[in-house]
């Protein structure tokens, strides 16, 4: 059987071939592991000092932990992409020091 001159098999592969164009493009475009950039590591640790000034303005003292950020400011960031070590000091009056680096 033939449509339009063209042998049956030839709409098939023309359907498989645009979806397999169509899943390139989107892997291109949206890698699941790709690498953390500068801008994203240094978004984050932004992001982390500004809850913790909230925290020293609305409580008077930095605060003692990233998870203490997480369940009472609303902190989230993906733990699969990167580690954060935030150093506190024994004064409450003292910024903590945030460290983002980024997983391979």
């Amino acid at each position: 059987m033939k449509l339009k001159g063209y042998p049956v098999w030839v709409n098939p592969l023309a359907a498989v071939a645009f979806l397999v164009v169509l899943s390139v493009i989107f892997f291109l475009r949206f890698p699941s592991n790709r690498p953390a950039s500068e801008e994203s590591v240094q978004k984050l640790r932004d992001s982390i000092l500004r809850s913790a000034t909230q925290c020293y303005a609305l409580e008077g003292a930095y605060p003692p932990s990233v998870e203490y950020l997480e369940e009472h400011y609303g902190l989230l960031y993906d733990k699969k992409r990167f580690t954060v070590e935030f150093q506190t000091w024994e004064q409450a009056n003292v910024k903590p020091t945030v460290i983002v680096i980024p997983k391979t």
